[in-house]
């Protein structure tokens, strides 16, 4: 798979290192930062940290506003560290991609991501105090050091190898991690009776809540809830390659059917008659795929925590302790950005007018067989 990534991964790094050599990418950074902080009433630095995170990894997004870090204030040091939670960076999406994953969708979350981080850090950590930061400080952002366009181009080059054989090497350990675990959980298991517990078998149940609340199909929400629970307790590289293997299982389960083939569940399996293919863990709908894809485009699990902190601490040695308070809380604000933008996504409109131009026909409207309501999709069967 790092193969498949390596051409794609190295081209988006390469093109970034080079815009930010001319200066482009500190422009587009700095208008839609300042786009940010009018319409969303936030902070010049924190709106500047939210927007570079879409372009940059976590820990370069920080560092574009390392003269300000010190003098945050505990509002702003949570919403940077929010944004580097709920938001992925362009690097990684080719990764992602490459998993099988449509891009359009992975796009459309990476961006929506940036106002909802903002958004669910003020209102879990509202603003009590006087910001030190204005829109002075962060036009001041650091140009690159490299001396011209063909060093930058082999320094983003060099960057995507060494993001890439990390997502390798990160995939391999949690892999191997998770099967022990499961093994452990499995054994433990037997000994009372109870057969298959398993990681992902925990999380299908505890998550459950949260799929159905985003809006996934009720028979979807199980395997849903597994992939947030893999994303949060994991990465999301591997949850994204669970997500892409259910995305093809479906292309293959479409073509079977539209050739009037039949098959049958063993349990979560799907078996295709006439045929020796077996879909391992089954299918997800189109939608339950949209906004599974949703929910999992973010750094918010607890392997980031300490990336963010590992950032933090040499910057603002005198605030570390404060930052690993705020860490966790950050990381759940994170979460709930990503299922925001999930609900948007997978939201159902169900409008009907009595007549057009005038009020509703609230009537018609709750006599459909399922009602849809803003923000989380709560179905009513």
């Amino acid at each position: 798979m790092t193969l498949q990534v390596l051409p794609i991964g190295v081209f988006i790094s390469t093109v970034i290192s080079v815009l930010y050599y001319i200066g482009v990418m500190q422009v587009i950074i700095r208008k839609v930062a300042w786009l940010l902080s009018v319409t969303l009433g936030t902070t010049a630095g924190e709106s500047l940290n939210a927007t570079a995170n879409f372009f940059l990894s976590m820990d370069q997004a920080v560092l574009l506003i390392r003269p300000l870090v010190p003098v945050l204030t505990r509002s702003e040091l949570h919403a940077i560290m929010t944004a580097g939670f709920a938001t992925v960076s362009t690097g990684t999406l080719a990764g992602y991609i490459m998993f099988g994953v449509p891009a359009k969708h992975l796009i459309a979350a990476a961006i929506m991501s940036v106002p909802a981080a903002l958004t669910v850090s003020k209102i879990l950590m509202p603003e009590t105090e006087k910001s030190h930061t204005t829109t002075e400080d962060v036009e001041c952002m650091p140009h690159s050091h490299l001396r011209n366009v063909i060093e930058a181009a082999a320094h983003g080059a060099a960057q995507s190898i060494k993001m890439l054989s990390s997502i390798a090497a990160t995939l391999i350990a949690f892999i191997a991690v998770i099967s022990f675990v499961n093994s452990v959980l499995t054994w433990l298991g037997e000994r009372v009776g109870i057969e298959g517990v398993t990681l992902e078998w925990i999380c299908s149940y505890a998550l459950w809540p949260v799929a159905f609340l985003m809006g996934a199909d009720i028979a979807d929400c199980p395997k849903v809830a597994e992939l947030v629970g893999v994303k949060t307790f994991v990465n999301e590289y591997l949850a994204y390659s669970q997500l892409g293997h259910l995305i093809a299982n479906r292309a293959v389960w479409q073509e079977h059917v539209a050739n009037n083939g039949s098959y049958y569940y063993v349990g979560q399996d799907i078996v295709l008659d006439g045929t020796e293919s077996t879909l391992v863990n089954g299918i997800l709908s189109e939608r339950s795929e949209v906004i599974t894809t949703y929910a999992l485009c973010g750094f918010s699990n607890l392997a980031s925590i300490g990336m963010i902190l590992a950032v933090l601490g040499p910057l603002a040695p005198a605030r570390k302790g404060e930052a690993a308070k705020l860490a966790l809380r950050a990381m759940i604000a994170g979460n709930i950005a990503c299922f925001m933008t999930a609900s948007i996504a997978g939201r159902r409109r169900r409008y009907t007018r009595a007549r057009p131009g005038r009020v509703w026909d609230f009537k018609a409207r709750v006599s459909a067989p399922r009602v849809y309501l803003f923000p989380f999709n709560i179905t009513f069967l």
